[in-house]
């Protein structure tokens, strides 16, 4: 999933169904992957078993993505 894929499902997550935490996982291998959570915003949560094996979590809260997301605004003169 590219960063913009990344940023459109946090966008949907935090404003269409109003959650209060994005998770993502993925290999602990997977370092393209982890860097484009780190990018969003992500949290590293460590490595925790979900989907029978152990993957790496990341998390985001919605009060982190408006923060990250005000930042990201061009500012208006």
């Amino acid at each position: 999933m590219s960063g913009s894929d990344m940023r459109a499902m946090a966008n949907f997550a935090f404003t269409r169904l109003r959650a209060d935490t994005l998770y993502a996982v993925c290999h602990p291998d997977n370092s393209a992957s982890m860097r484009v959570m780190a990018k969003l915003g992500m949290q590293y949560r460590g490595l925790e078993g979900w989907y029978a094996q152990k993957v790496a979590t990341y998390a985001l809260t919605v009060d982190e993505w408006r923060q990250a997301k005000s930042r990201s605004e061009p500012v208006s003169e």
